[in-house]
């Protein structure tokens, strides 16, 4: 059972809310161990029935528009419990920020940025315009932000942006992010086959480099793949996933050409990554 508070009774209303349970594992992305989606009534309360022991996700669908934004405590939520949730809609914080190419500094426009704050998974999104200036809603606190996706496919954002923390003050003036530096890419061709060198179609591949994938592209009938490398990032390693759903390490048969070996990897603790983690 929870409950949402706030200033504006018609903003608490048909709030739609995600929770989750799950056993964290770092490094990892698992499926969650229990699930249920719910929306709050008229007086901002709302009842899950049944949902399974875990460490307690909650992820919001607000409005963007909205002048609010929701206050999860940022701390572990066991499930169950007998005490029920209390949250409350209060004043966002404004950010604005900037994309722009490394090399020369022009701005790029119509990129979609992730700005991530407050409790796990809550977050705005923006895109840039002609000038690469967007501007975001967040909570006072950490932040982070992060490119989900640049129309122009030979840039590309390098780094582990999502623990590049910022803190931001309450303010009723915008915090200035800093500038999010693009950088340019080039083309890695290869394949990929199995144990017998067969070629594997569509399936998934990419780059990994520290704990970020880059260059994801989907294997042709005769396993054949394009990836985009960001400038100066030295790969360490493949990974891959199937149709099937199956993600597996591409073991380098030779550099040049670039021959891929699909290796299930069924430890989970020893997966590939596949998502930059948060």
């Amino acid at each position: 059972r929870g409950h949402i508070t706030g200033d504006n009774p018609e903003w608490i209303k048909n709030v739609r809310l995600n929770l989750s349970t799950g056993w964290d594992i770092p490094g990892t992305l698992i499926e969650p161990e229990g699930e249920a989606e719910v929306r709050t009534d008229e007086s901002g309360r709302f009842e899950v029935p049944l949902l399974a022991t875990g460490s307690l996700t909650i992820s919001e669908f607000l409005d963007q528009s909205l002048p609010v934004r929701l206050e999860i405590p940022n701390r572990p939520m066991p499930v169950p419990t007998e005490t029920p949730l209390e949250f409350r809609l209060v004043p966002a914080q404004k950010v604005k920020g900037r994309v722009v190419r490394k090399a020369g500094g022009a701005p790029v426009a119509g990129v979609h940025v992730h700005v991530g704050y407050g409790h796990f998974r809550q977050s705005d999104s923006a895109v840039t315009n002609a000038n690469g200036e967007f501007e975001a809603g967040a909570l006072p606190g950490q932040v982070y932000q992060q490119v989900l996706l640049i129309p122009d496919k030979t840039l590309e954002q390098v780094g582990s942006p999502w623990s590049e923390r910022y803190e931001i003050p309450r303010s009723e003036e915008p915090f200035q992010l800093p500038t999010i530096e693009l950088v340019g890419t080039h083309t890695q061709s290869g394949r990929l086959v199995d144990d017998a060198g067969k070629p594997l179609a569509k399936h998934m591949v990419w780059s990994v480099a520290g704990n970020r994938g880059y260059g994801f592209a989907n294997t042709e009938a005769n396993g054949k793949f394009e990836l985009r490398i960001p400038d100066g990032v030295e790969v360490e390693r493949y990974g891959y996933n199937s149709p099937a759903d199956e993600t597996g390490e591409g073991v380098v048969v030779t550099s040049e050409p670039l021959l891929l070996r699909a290796k299930p990897m069924n430890d989970v603790s020893k997966r590939v990554p596949l998502f930059p983690q948060r």
